[in-house]
């Protein structure tokens, strides 16, 4: 699943039970998260000079993993 269709099952599906507000705001910030993910990649790899890309467990598009 890629990290677009992730978003939009988590949109689709946090309103399903309005009843339970800690699940919409676990939803909320999972898309939060996910939206942030790749700028913080980028900004990881820019900062540190790329030194740190080979301790790093994170699928990173510099490390020809995709999204």
């Amino acid at each position: 699943m890629k990290v677009s269709e992730a978003i939009k099952m988590l949109e689709r599906n946090k309103d399903a039970n309005p009843n339970k507000p800690k699940f919409v705001e676990a939803c909320n910030m999972a898309i939060t998260a996910l939206e942030e993910n790749r700028p913080l990649k980028q900004r990881c790899r820019a900062l540190t000079g790329a030194t740190m890309c080979a301790f790093c467990r994170m699928k990173c598009p510099d490390l020809g993993d995709e999204e």
